[in-house]
């Protein structure tokens, strides 16, 4: 039986197992490690899942990723998933206190490599969630040493408009186009890359301080407002794990995140165009250059 390491987010996870779909799951090599000490979550693939008792589950969030559905629950000791739940081609347990993730993806092959994808960023988010870091979905773009983080709905323009930062503002580099770790270390609100990254492969094992966060949405004009505190949150909390929302713990733990966030670090509305101005205001904006 194989072991690996990931360090993702400054956060280790072990994956325990032979499943020869992890070789397809494009990412993941660059978080590769040799640091085996500190590890938040053991991931076991090859269990049998007969031990669980998934009848007894509640299942709080019912929802579809890639024409795959899935549900997510909680269970006596911690929180249960499963995909395809009709047939339960992938199925999760994990025990909160233990730091322990079972898993079926060795014992059933009517998965693809993206459900198994989907699973683990599940298992990340469960396990890195004590630790103050959150996936958010959002495209980050870093530009002088920070990251800037732009949010909204699918289809909203975000990476079209970390695209725009790419080709108008120079020195501008894609972190992430789809579920970067957002993060905080002491006073400090962070940015890492993840092995998520929607349908653009961009997985850097990079680390940088928020500059700045943005909500888009489109408009015939460009305009672009500093959130309040009450506004800020409510920018924010819809890109955050959507089925964590269904458990008052896991609130509790994404809302203390974000409002630590949202004390030091400036939250913006963009209403904007696909276009250049666009960019160049939020970058003028984000970087205090407007002034």
């Amino acid at each position: 039986m194989n072991t690996a390491y990931y360090k993702i987010a400054g956060l280790t996870i072990c994956l325990e197992g032979n499943a020869p779909e992890l070789k397809e799951l494009d990412g993941f090599a660059p978080f590769r490690t040799e640091e085996v000490d500190n590890v938040i979550a053991t991931i076991h693939l090859h269990s049998t899942m007969e031990e669980f008792d998934f009848d007894s589950a509640e299942w709080i969030f019912t929802s579809g990723v890639g024409g795959v559905g899935y549900q997510f629950g909680r269970h006596a000791g911690g929180f249960c998933y499963r995909s395809n739940y009709n047939t339960e081609s992938l199925k999760m347990w994990y025990e909160s206190d233990k730091r322990e993730i079972w898993c079926n993806a060795e014992r059933t092959t009517t998965y693809q490599p993206y459900e198994l994808r989907f699973m683990l960023w599940v298992a990340y988010s469960l396990a890195a969630l004590p630790y103050n870091a959150v996936a958010v979905h959002t495209s980050v773009i870093m530009n002088g040493g920070k990251a800037y983080m732009f949010l909204g709905e699918s289809g909203t323009g975000k990476s079209t408009h970390t695209r725009l930062w790419r080709q108008h503002i120079e020195g501008s580099e894609l972190l992430n186009d789809d579920s970067p770790i957002l993060r905080i270390e002491g006073d400090e609100a962070v940015v890492y890359g993840s092995p998520w990254s929607g349908k653009t492969p961009c997985y850097k094992p990079l680390r940088l301080p928020l500059g700045g966060i943005t909500r888009l949405s489109q408009a015939p004009y460009n305009k672009m407002r500093r959130l309040g505190t009450l506004e800020a949150m409510g920018a924010l909390l819809p890109s955050c794990p959507p089925n964590f929302a269904y458990d008052d713990s896991l609130t509790d733990g994404m809302c203390a995140i974000i409002s630590s966030v949202i004390a030091t670090i400036p939250v913006f509305h963009l209403e904007c165009l696909p276009d250049k101005q666009a960019a160049q205001l939020s970058f003028a904006k984000l970087t205090g250059n407007d002034k």
